[in-house]
């Protein structure tokens, strides 16, 4: 039985960064406990009609709780089932994981039946936090990573392997024992997003940049000129009418969708009048308090006021984005706040005192709840807001599973 020559693991998250996310998931969960628990406890110690109005934030901390806690698991799952790869003298072994199904897929590819061989690139997100970096590195989201696709027979069908590194090294190592064995060697400029899809194979072998290569020991000394020579014919060749209409159709696109996921542009004047609004009633709600028509000591009056005037504002919004319970919340209470000014009293014994502090105080606390209201309306609310979303994203036409990389290596590190 031939020994193994290379193993390729899947590399674990950094130790600092892992600590660091735990951490920070553990703080969320933290806090959606405390909301959970908060509002019962506080109920059972000083119960009153203000103290109920914290119960909403119950499920609201259950959901956060819940979520963080299913993260976290999954963190911590894909931080133990890594994909492995074993180079032998007469086959390839790997191990691959499902995040799905939580299944593995084990295979053996023996090195005669390997047809083609393709160095190129893969797209790894938060690369940072696998690899050793030093503290005034810069720390790219994302980075374009040396990958080794092998397109194999297996059975009657062809079928790809890739086989992806972090370091060119691993991967020039892999190389000095497979390119002896007279394996043709392509560089491709292709990202290929589902190696295990059938046409893989087909989208490499009909990919019009690729060039044949020979290993002489390090393959970047023939793929960064290739894909500086794939860059500069991008950047130098004219455009066609067809390109130029989908750039502009691109742009316009972009343009639409930032527009359309603005907060503040997409209140509109008529969300805007809500406040007027809301000042009316806070006027009305004084002076009944002045002549003693109502008691605004309790919650009822305060909360439907931010109630109403919140659903009123959510329905008249252009669109709906979740900033804007921050910008209803924070215009309230200054709305509030100048009405306290010109109508409230500083004297305690005056019921002026406690309207103001009432109206203020429940802008506060509505935050436990506004969340409820907020997706309600837009749940209502989702086949209009869709209806508004801009027909068609432009930027050409791409196939599912590929496409080039040449434009990506301008703005990623190579």
């Amino acid at each position: 039985m031939s020994a193994m020559i290379h193993k390729q693991r899947q590399r674990k998250m950094q130790p600092f960064y892992w600590i660091l996310t735990f951490e920070m998931i553990t703080l969320g969960m933290l806090v959606g406990l405390a909301l959970a628990v908060g509002p019962l406890f506080l109920l059972s110690r000083w119960p009153s009609g203000w103290m109920l109005l914290t119960l909403p934030a119950v499920p609201a901390g259950v959901w956060i709780f819940y979520k963080l806690f299913k993260n976290l698991a999954e963190r911590i799952w894909l931080n133990r089932h890594l994909d492995q790869y074993m180079l032998y003298d007469d086959r390839v072994e790997f191990l691959l994981w499902n995040r799905e199904t939580k299944e593995a897929i084990r295979g053996s590819v023996p090195v005669r039946d390997i047809k083609e061989m393709y160095y190129g690139r893969h797209l790894m997100l938060y690369s940072y936090a696998y690899r050793e970096m030093k503290m005034t590195e810069s720390a790219p989201m994302a980075e374009l990573l040396p990958v080794l696709h092998l397109i194999y027979n297996e059975g009657l069908k062809d079928r790809l392997l890739a086989i992806p590194f972090i370091d060119i090294m691993e991967a020039n190592r892999w190389l000095e024992v497979l390119a002896p064995r007279g394996i043709p060697l392509w560089l491709s400029s292709l990202l290929i997003h589902d190696p295990q899809d059938e046409s893989a194979p087909a989208m490499l072998r009909e990919d019009m940049n690729r060039v044949p290569a020979e290993f002489d020991g390090n393959i970047e000394r023939e793929f960064r000129p290739y894909m500086e020579r794939k860059i500069q014919e991008q950047e130098e060749r004219e455009p066609t009418p067809e390109e130029l209409e989908e750039e502009i159709r691109q742009r316009e696109y972009i343009e639409n969708e930032r527009k359309r996921k603005a907060a503040f542009p997409n209140i509109g004047p008529f969300a805007w009048l809500t406040f007027l609004l809301q000042y009316g009633l806070g006027w009305w709600i004084f002076d009944k308090a002045a002549s003693g028509d109502i008691e605004t000591a309790g919650p009822i009056y305060p909360m439907s006021l931010m109630l109403v005037t919140s659903v009123i504002f959510f329905v008249l919004v252009k669109r709906m984005r979740w900033l804007q319970m921050l910008i209803f919340q924070g215009i309230s209470f200054a709305t509030l706040f100048i009405l306290d000014l010109q109508l409230g009293s500083w004297n305690e014994n005056d019921p002026l005192y406690d309207t103001g502090g009432s109206l203020l105080g429940s802008v506060f606390l509505y935050t436990a709840f506004i969340w409820i209201p907020y997706l309600i309306l837009k749940f209502l609310r989702r086949r209009r807001d869709a209806d508004d979303r801009p027909s068609g994203k432009g930027g050409g036409e791409k196939t599912e599973q590929g496409e080039s990389v040449v434009a990506d290596q301008s703005r990623l590190p190579m």
